[in-house]
């Protein structure tokens, strides 16, 4: 029997004779790691005991045609001392597990990387290419024939994340040794102690042990919160603190952080575009977060460490941008997963440029004229099964951006855009999770498999997200432009505010009630707000009251506010009564009126400064 195939290296056509495979295939061990099927080759053709056949000019060998190939996507994790559990670094190993080859690469099992085939064409895919299978599987149904050791094939060219430089490089204080089997999450509290603000262009992991190093995400914690992280610093007598799904200690009441990189074994470096970084203030936490997986080699020390790049200042901010509903994290009921069933879907659909978390998360951008995105971190826990990310423009037309069939909680990365997508004002971005709550599919405690139970959003490890961080920044530079405001720059001036509300709020509102009511609230600066509201002791600078403030056909027309404010950074705080029900002598929100949510900073820079405040979700 002939085949003809495509050889990835040289562009050329063969023909391969195929020879007589006899294999025994063994059981598969459980690990997420190890090779779906383990296969121990008793004789190859022509015979057995005899040595692999000899090259000749039309087949395939593993010397000329598949060891660039492995060099390339596999021997970075399959060698001794790494996280996989086999070796895949020379003939006789790979030669092993030929006969699975064909299978696993087909099922895009191995090499891991989520989003293949990718819906659109993405930087760093370590995804191999039809071509490069075909060829594998073709080497593997021809006996796995070595061929010349000195012909070696010419590299494969592979697209790597590294820093051209690292001005600041951050280490675990102390060693760390795992005891938890067969994963365990830890995080490692940094202090940070430079004095000037700074700006993150690149974020590059450096792991102490690849042996059991399996994963790591890289935090900042604001001073606000760094007592919590410090006071689970070492409370348990070892270094770092319990966590799982963030930095938030387990147990403890979750708090809002920053993501500024992430890696897994083979994903390199996270850099920002060009000309961009995110903001790093003083007296903030960094805190890595490791994930350890000891199942092969067993508990030993690890002191990983992560390199930044910094910039003084940069010419555009950008960061990640938290995609989600909020509504999840507020009411258990919102992302219901109920117990026993295979297939439950939650979606989120809004414009990410009314996103209310985009202050407090990446401040300095501005989205009046839309944002850039250059990459998509999913998100979600154990029980997840597929997940989409995809933008819905305002002419219907509908751009998939990145789509997971094939979820695993162990290989999530950041999937970088090789081309930024403009996200415009009135582009809605669409955020799409399943997950299988069955029974077939709970987790093993104790050697027991978990009965099902209702599950909703949470940190625990066995609680369920649905998220993902966009890395983007403005179209539009970080001030806006008086002469468009229809004002003139000035060194103090007044907010003229248009209020709206989120998709998610008009679709939220219950029948029969209104967008409709009075609209009480409050300015301050921008540093004394935290992404749950005022910090202790902020000074209110103004407050207001806006009666009759319609929202039933759109934004509502435009309201003054009558203090005269000096330029600068400033965030609005309010909620509208849309029940008439508020008590005049103690104002205050509650179940079912909009709010406005902390993290939309307003840039005051003009006699007159228009801005449009955006009620994000209702109070539960």
């Amino acid at each position: 029997m002939s085949r003809r195939w495509l050889d990835a290296a040289t562009g050329a056509t063969r023909t391969l004779v195929a020879g007589t495979i006899h294999v025994l295939t063994i059981k598969p061990m459980v690990d997420r790691i190890l090779l779906p099927v383990l296969v121990l080759a008793s004789c190859l053709a022509p015979g057995c005991g005899d040595p692999p056949p000899e090259e000749d000019a039309e087949e395939v060998t593993y010397y000329r045609d598949i060891k660039p190939i492995f060099d390339a996507y596999c021997v970075e994790c399959h060698v001794d001392a790494s996280i996989a559990p086999i070796r895949l670094d020379s003939y006789e190993t790979v030669r092993e597990f030929a006969s699975v080859l064909p299978q696993t690469l087909e099922s895009r099992t191995m090499p891991p990387f989520l989003a293949a085939p990718a819906v659109r064409p993405l930087k760093y895919d370590r995804s191999l290419s039809e071509a490069q299978i075909e060829l594998v599987s073709a080497w593997a149904l021809a006996g796995a024939p070595m061929g010349d050791p000195a012909a070696e094939g010419p590299p494969v060219e592979v697209e790597r994340r590294e820093l051209d430089r690292v001005d600041r490089t951050l280490e675990m204080l102390d060693p760390y040794a795992p005891l938890a089997a067969p994963d365990e999450y830890r995080c490692f509290v940094i202090d940070w102690d430079e004095q000037e603000v700074q700006f993150i262009t690149g974020v590059e992991f450096f792991p102490g042990n690849r042996a059991i190093a399996h994963h790591a995400v890289a935090y900042l914690v604001s001073e606000e919160h760094a007592g919590a992280v410090d006071e689970a610093d070492g409370a348990d007598g070892r270094p770092g603190y319990s966590c799982f799904g963030g930095p938030s200690p387990d147990g403890a009441p979750s708090f809002p952080s920053k993501q500024v990189g992430g890696w897994a074994p083979g994903a390199g470096a996270s850099i920002f575009p060009d000309g961009a970084g995110t903001r790093i203030d003083p007296g903030v936490r960094v805190i890595l977060q490791m994930h350890y997986s000891i199942l092969n080699d067993g508990s030993q020390p690890d002191r990983s460490s992560v390199g930044l790049r910094l910039e003084p200042e940069v010419e555009h901010d950008a960061g990640y941008l938290p995609w989600l509903d909020l509504e999840w994290t507020a009411d258990p009921q919102a992302m219901l997963i109920p117990a026993g069933e295979a297939e439950v879907t939650h979606e989120y659909l809004s414009d990410p440029t009314l996103s209310p978390l985009l202050g407090g998360f990446v401040p300095g951008v501005n989205p009046s004229e839309g944002l850039v995105l250059h990459s998509v971190f999913p998100h979600m826990h154990k029980l997840g099964k597929r997940m989409s990310v995809s933008v819905e423009r305002q002419d219907g037309s509908v751009e998939p951006l990145v789509n997971i069939d094939a979820w695993d909680f162990d290989w999530q990365e950041d999937y970088v855009l090789s081309e930024p997508v403009s996200l415009l004002p009135g582009d809605r971005l669409r955020l799409s999770c399943t997950w299988d709550n069955s029974a077939a599919n709970q987790p093993v405690i104790q050697g027991e498999r978990r009965e099902p139970a209702d599950v909703s959003w949470g940190e625990g490890t066995y609680d369920e997200m649905c998220a993902a961080s966009l890395l983007v920044q403005g179209i539009a530079g970080a001030d806006p432009s008086c002469a468009a405001a229809g004002s003139i720059p000035a060194d103090a001036g007044r907010f003229v505010v248009t209020f709206d509300a989120s998709a998610s709020v008009r679709d939220s509102v219950d029948p029969g009630e209104e967008l409709l009511g009075t609209v009480y609230g409050a300015v301050y600066h921008d540093e004394d707000v935290s992404i749950t509201g005022p910090k202790a002791g902020a000074e209110q600078l103004a407050s207001f009251t806006f009666d009759g403030v319609d929202l039933r056909e759109g934004a509502s027309s435009a309201y003054v506010l009558d203090t005269e404010l000096p330029a600068g950074r400033y965030q609005l705080l309010g909620y509208m009564d849309s029940d008439a029900n508020v008590d005049p002598g103690a104002p205050g929100p509650d179940s079912g009126d909009p709010v406005l949510i902390p993290g939309a900073v307003q840039v005051l820079s003009c006699q007159e400064q228009p801005i449009t405040m955006n009620f994000g979700f209702l109070l539960p």
